[in-house]
């Protein structure tokens, strides 16, 4: 088929040439991933979630310190795979040193899956590092953040993960920002709240933020190792108490939402109520 038009058609021929340069790219780009591999620290932090950091070194301290908010990279875990590869958002570390990945699986049998089972398995053994091959980063948001007043955050379970960067990336960096942050984030369960606790931890003080628990009957703490105590409320978010014109009258906004599609159906028809700007992530969920 393809290959009888490419020879007896001069059109197909023109037609196809830039999508074939543009796939060869990729593939001389994918291979330049392959001489990128690391010991990244593993551990699972909570139920079906694997944490992996980066070693610090030039390339990461470098990637921590240009790439965009919000960028992703493409993972593969020779243990797990030799040949799949997929994408996740990079966390900049805390200390903005290194870049770090959070993921849940979602799906028995899925690469997260099979990847948190040979991480409990090597953790068994007394080993905390796994291989990896890193390709990246790619990625931008579609909004200019330096452009605003307000940036309100609004994330739901693992869908902090790529609102996180923007934390540990702009938040941290205060003084050279004209916005102020805020973070709003839902989870079921208390120790939800510690799922990316090593790239999360401690949160900028610069950085508004309130985080819900629906499973949980009244407010309260969770502790963590190296967050300390957590302060959580009780029930879901209430979306127009979070995203209104009153609460920034005279201010330009951006929202920015990432979490299961409802959270951010509901997060969008109120930023579009309200005339603002708005930006999502989408997941798998």
């Amino acid at each position: 088929g393809l290959i009888a038009l490419l020879l007896h058609s001069t059109v197909v021929r023109y037609a196809m040439m830039v999508p074939l340069l543009l796939y060869l790219l990729s593939g001389v780009l994918r291979v330049r991933a392959y001489c990128q591999k690391f010991e990244a620290r593993a551990e699972v932090t909570s139920n079906n979630v694997v944490s992996l950091v980066l070693p610090m070194n030039q390339r990461t301290h470098l990637w921590a310190h240009t790439m965009n908010p919000s960028s992703y990279f493409f993972l593969q875990v020779p243990s797990v795979s030799g040949i799949e590869w997929h994408p996740f958002s990079a966390i900049v570390t805390p200390t903005g040193d290194s870049i770090g990945f959070c993921m849940k699986g979602l799906t028995p049998g899925r690469f997260v899956d099979s990847l948190h089972k040979e991480v409990v398995n090597r953790s068994s053994q007394g080993q905390t590092t796994i291989p990896v091959l890193v390709g990246g980063p790619y990625g931008k948001l579609s909004v200019n953040l330096d452009q605003y007043d307000d940036v309100v955050m609004i994330a739901g379970g693992i869908g902090i993960t790529p609102l996180l960067s923007i934390v540990n990336q702009c938040v941290a960096n205060a003084a050279k920002q004209k916005a102020k942050f805020h973070l709003y984030w839902s989870v079921r369960d208390t120790g939800d709240l510690l799922c990316a606790e090593r790239l999360m931890y401690p949160l900028p003080e610069a950085l508004h933020h309130r985080f819900y628990v629906t499973n949980a009957t009244e407010p309260g703490v969770v502790m963590g190792e190296i967050a300390g105590p957590v302060p959580y409320f009780h029930g879901v978010v209430v979306m127009d108490e979070l995203v209104n014109n009153v609460a920034f009258v005279g201010r330009s906004v951006c929202v920015l939402a990432c979490g299961p599609p409802g959270l951010s159906k509901l997060a969008q028809t109120q930023a579009r109520k309200c005339g603002f700007d708005f930006h999502k992530e989408e997941f798998l969920f």
